[in-house]
C-alpha cells in the first residue's frame, strides 16, 4: 500500500508530485515481486487519477478517496470507469455553470464530443 505522510498530504489529498517521486523510485526488474509490480501500477493509477481523469482545480493534488478501489488490482478493469469519469466531468461544469465562466461553453463541447466517441467505440465483451 501506499504510505502517506503527514508532510505530503492535505487532509484527503495527495501531492500528485509525490506520487511522481515515488513512482520513479521504484524500480522493476525481472525479480521484482508481483507485490511491487502492483505498488508501481497502484501509484501510476493514482496520478492518472490526478492529472486526466478527475483533476482537481489546483491541478497538483489527487483525493486519496480513489485509492480503496485500487485494492484489488485484479477487479480494476471491471469498474465503469467511463461512467465515473462523466459523472465527475457533469459535476464540474455545473460547478462551473454556477460560477457563469465561459469554460462552461468548452466543458459543453467536450461533454458532447464524449457522446460521438462513445457511440463509435464500443466496449470489448467481458472475459
Amino acid at each position: 500500500m501506499i504510505t502517506i505522510s503527514k508532510t505530503h498530504c492535505v487532509m484527503s489529498w495527495k501531492s500528485i508530485s509525490y506520487l511522481k517521486q515515488y513512482y520513479a523510485s521504484i524500480i522493476l526488474s525481472e525479480e521484482s515481486t508481483e507485490y511491487e509490480k502492483i505498488i508501481k501500477a497502484r501509484c501510476y493509477i493514482m496520478i492518472l487519477f490526478g492529472n486526466f481523469l478527475f483533476p482537481e482545480s489546483t491541478g497538483n493534488s489527487v483525493n486519496i478517496m480513489y485509492l480503496p478501489l485500487l485494492r484489488n488490482i485484479n477487479k480494476v478493469s471491471i469498474y465503469s470507469w467511463g461512467s465515473v469519469v462523466l459523472t465527475h466531468l457533469y459535476s464540474a461544469m455545473c460547478k462551473k455553470a454556477k460560477k457563469n465562466t465561459c469554460t462552461f461553453f468548452f466543458m459543453c463541447v467536450f461533454a458532447t464530443s464524449m457522446r460521438l466517441v462513445k457511440n463509435v467505440v464500443t466496449r470489448p465483451d467481458k472475459r
